[in-house]
């Protein structure tokens, strides 16, 4: 126990000098009106909404993809620019339905 109380000063020493200098890192510069604009402009109605693959979300990807530039942000290594293609699909649940379960019959809109 005696060791181990002498060892504990010793390494609480060594992890300050790992410790990183919070004084130069990106987040520490932003200041709040910044922010708050670039946030207010990301909810504004003016997106509308931001669906996946609406109109909205392209103007709030294509508005990111810019401030990354602004801010010196390199794309991701293989690729040209901000974005990345994912095919989606647009998938509509039928408009009647029904299903059969231990003799219930259960409609969709009317008891499902």
């Amino acid at each position: 126990m005696k060791y181990f109380l002498s060892l504990l000063p010793m390494m609480l020493s060594v992890s300050f000098l790992f410790g990183q200098y919070a004084g130069g890192m990106p987040e520490f510069d932003l200041q709040k009106e910044t922010m708050e604009t670039h946030m207010y402009y990301l909810a504004s109605d003016h997106l509308e909404g931001r669906y996946t693959g609406s109109e909205g979300g392209q103007k709030a990807a294509n508005y990111i993809a810019r401030l990354f530039e602004v801010y010196g942000l390199e794309p991701a290594p293989g690729t040209e620019g901000y974005f990345q293609n994912i095919p989606f699909n647009k998938v509509v649940p039928p408009a009647k339905a029904t299903i059969d379960l231990a003799g219930n019959n259960f409609v969709h809109g009317d008891n499902m």
